[in-house]
């Protein structure tokens, strides 16, 4: 495409970025275009969200292969208003450090012309790291594919179309600093990603044989941090598996720049395999959805929890006394007075030092987080008691435990995202949702080790088990005071 031409002047001196997409990933004319992007909303399952929509992540397939996934994100759209869109989504062309922002006033589909919210584009382009890359987007697909969607499922908004090149680490938060000026409650944020490219095609072979299940394994792990809005973990694990996760730039672009207090939920996945049934190439759809959700814990909450953590846990080692937890001395809300299972673990050096906890919701959650700090300092079996020296050598963390679900159905326990609880007879052992994710587990070894943690031998949950699902948000005082996304966990508990 000779862009020089094809991107020109129009009426209303409009300078219109053009289709490169039409006829091949997607139909080219509005009429089959729009009737197969509404076939594919009106199919998605809908999801109940709770709370406010923040951002999407959906693929960018050709609409035959990732429509569907992409649907199931773009259906949570409808009905709701933003005067903004940002979507982040990765060069696959351009060898270019930072964003690149085409100065256009217009993206074109066969559907019509999607407005540039130019004045956004120019503020951005003041910071260093985000300039213009015509030759980035010449071909670039990750962006346009979003487009469609959006003018099927959204009414009035403006676009701030961003691609993303190579960043260093340093340059995620400095450039989430800069989206979230142009981020209010009426603002959307998209990251364009597909994950795992499979086979010689993308030159990533790790495993040969049980590729699906491999694959999901593999997935389920970056979509499980990805949940849990810890933009290091994903990075890290992207770093040691050699993850082909071709937008995984944008995602952790979105992950620093979303709030703390967001939420994320998997909406659709599957595998170009399942559609094509040849394993040889494939690759891995999944799409989103962040909220706010009013349940959780927001960050006041989690700094009064790490508070009475540590001041309850250094006047028991000091003095053998209890803390009473009054309104005069800590914000006690009502989601932190209420009753929930958790979990204290103390870190030394790196390594546990001790972990305690309850399951179920017995009793307020500032009294649990009280007697828990406690019990694992000085309570723990599998340590000795702490003495107050060893007080400021450890790090808190708190894991607060969502009600357990009782499950039959293996497909459903997400490894990373799930902790387990399983239970034959007497005994019973639980593992937190990131053990199995800091040691890339798959279900299997999953289950296993589960069982034997229970004092049961590994193949138990075949038969006769109980097994129960719950999620945990965790938080710790390694980042309690930087606003980053909260520390997730220790290998070992």
């Amino acid at each position: 495409m000779d862009f020089s031409v094809s991107w020109t002047a129009r009426e209303n001196r409009q300078e219109v970025r053009p289709s490169i997409l039409k006829g091949t990933w997607y139909p080219a004319t509005a009429q089959s275009l729009g009737s197969q992007v509404d076939t594919l909303l009106q199919e998605a399952k809908p999801i109940n969200l709770r709370g406010a929509l923040l951002a999407l992540i959906s693929p960018h397939a050709g609409y035959i292969y990732s429509g569907r996934c992409a649907a199931h994100a773009y259906r949570a759209l409808i009905g709701r208003s933003y005067r903004r869109v940002i979507v982040l989504a990765p060069s696959h062309y351009g060898d270019f450090r930072g964003v690149s922002a085409l100065p256009v006033s217009h993206y074109e589909t066969p559907l019509g012309l999607v407005e540039v919210d130019q004045e956004a584009v120019k503020s951005l382009r003041a910071h260093p790291l985000i300039e213009t890359q015509v030759e980035a987007d010449l071909k670039e697909h990750s962006l346009e594919i979003q487009l469609p969607f959006l003018q099927r499922s959204l009414q009035g908004f403006k676009l701030v179309p961003l691609l993303v090149g190579q960043l260093a680490a340093e340059d995620y938060p400095a450039l989430a600093q800069e989206v979230q000026h142009q981020v209010d409650d009426h603002t959307l944020l998209i990251a364009s990603s597909d994950f795992t490219h499979y086979g010689p095609r993308f030159g990533y072979l790790p495993f040969e044989s049980e590729v699906p299940y491999r694959i999901r394994t593999l997935d389920s792990h970056a979509l499980a941090r990805i949940e849990e809005l810890d933009p290091h973990g994903f990075l890290g694990y992207v770093a040691s598996t050699g993850s082909t996760i071709c937008g995984f730039r944008p995602i952790a672009l979105l992950l620093h720049t979303l709030p703390e207090d967001a939420h994320g939920q998997l909406m659709d996945y599957y595998t170009s395999g399942e559609i094509s049934g040849d394993y040889r190439n494939a690759v891995s759809y999944a799409s989103l959805a962040f909220t706010r959700d009013p349940e959780l814990l927001d960050r006041e909450e989690k700094r009064t929890l790490l508070s009475i953590a540590r001041d309850t846990m250094e006047l028991y080692l000091r003095t053998g006394m209890v803390l009473e937890a009054e309104f005069s001395q800590y914000p006690l809300t009502d989601k932190i007075q209420r009753k929930q299972g958790a979990f204290v673990t103390l870190e030394k050096d790196g390594r546990l030092r001790g972990c305690i906890g309850n399951v179920l919701p017995i009793k307020p959650l500032h009294e649990t987080v009280r007697d828990n700090a406690i019990n694992a300092a000085a309570r723990d079996p599998r340590f000795p008691a702490m003495t107050i020296d060893e007080a400021s050598q450890v790090t808190l963390e708190v894991s607060v435990l969502s009600p357990l679900k009782r499950t039959t159905a293996y497909r459903e326990i997400r490894v990373g995202r799930h902790g387990m609880l399983i239970k034959k007879g007497p005994h019973s052992g639980l593992l937190l949702p990131r053990v199995a994710a800091e040691r890339h587990w798959d279900l299997q070894t999953f289950l296993e080790n589960t069982c034997l943690k229970a004092g049961l031998q590994p193949h138990d949950w075949r038969e006769g088990a109980e097994i129960y699902i719950f999620t945990a948000q965790a938080f710790s005082e390694k980042n309690a005071s930087t606003g980053a996304p909260p520390f997730q966990g220790l290998a070992s508990r």
